[in-house]
């Protein structure tokens, strides 16, 4: 459990860790995590309702992220970048964060042919301003959904090489 008074916690260079599970109410504003080589698994983030900015940065053994928080209007900026076994983000997660103003994925696994779907990114056509979107070379195409992303005023989208 993360002290109760915290604001901010940043989590790099830990390779032990592997699972990441905090349901219990807490006020946090802003998590980074980085550079966890053995993390599998965001299995919660039910409890952390405060996030403003949520960053998940080269976490190569990430495979997935479920439970997010059923409502979590006060987060604004979610990057979720270069964790390279990753293949899909949670269905929900459009639904959970309705309010994001600036959006960053990708790449995810190079054993995918395309992007993942963003299905559901609609619900966020009145919010979000910034997406950025990192694929691989081989990937012909970009998710379809963000045609719908009426307030977007800065769209990136950056290919890299095998």
């Amino acid at each position: 459990m993360i002290s109760p008074v915290l604001e901010r916690l940043e989590i790099t260079y830990c390779p032990k860790i592997i699972l990441l599970n905090e349901c219990h109410p807490h006020p946090l504003v802003s998590l980074k995590i980085s550079r966890c080589t053995a993390l599998v698994s965001i299995k919660s983030i039910q409890g952390l309702t405060s996030l403003v900015y949520l960053q998940i940065f080269c976490c190569d053994s990430l495979l997935g992220i479920t439970n997010l928080p059923n409502q979590c209007h006060s987060l604004k900026t979610l990057s979720i970048s270069h964790c390279n076994n990753l293949t899909s983000l949670p269905h929900e997660m459009f639904d959970c964060f309705a309010f994001l103003n600036e959006l960053r994925v990708g790449p995810f696994s190079k054993v995918l042919d395309s992007f993942p779907s963003l299905q559901g990114i609609e619900k966020l056509r009145n919010h979000l301003h910034s997406l950025e979107l990192n694929g691989w070379d081989h990937w012909e195409s970009m998710p379809e959904e963000i045609q719908h992303l009426t307030s977007l005023t800065a769209l990136t989208i950056y290919r890299y090489g095998m």
